[in-house]
């Protein structure tokens, strides 16, 4: 998502694992007493855009984006770009 939203041309394994450590900070205490090593799907969406926003954030500050002029606000943007039904 972020990628798309972004312009991101290059992806780099930086983008991977900052999108790993993103999804890994959203597991929470109780889902991983549970044996869950990913969030709940009742939350994937919120989960979702959470990781698209850090990956933004990532590529801006390695001044990665191919998008001008920079949006003001990175979460806007990302959800802007979430298709709902």
């Amino acid at each position: 998502l972020a990628c798309v939203a972004f312009n991101i041309k290059h992806i780099t394994d930086e983008f991977f694992l900052k999108a790993a450590e993103s999804l890994s900070n959203h597991v929470l205490e109780s889902e991983l007493q549970e044996g869950r090593v990913y969030p709940n799907l009742n939350r994937i969406q919120n989960v979702e855009l959470q990781i698209a926003i850090d990956v933004a954030q990532y590529a801006f500050e390695k001044n990665l984006c191919h998008l001008y002029p920079p949006p003001s606000s990175i979460a806007e943007l990302v959800k802007s770009q979430v298709y709902t039904t």
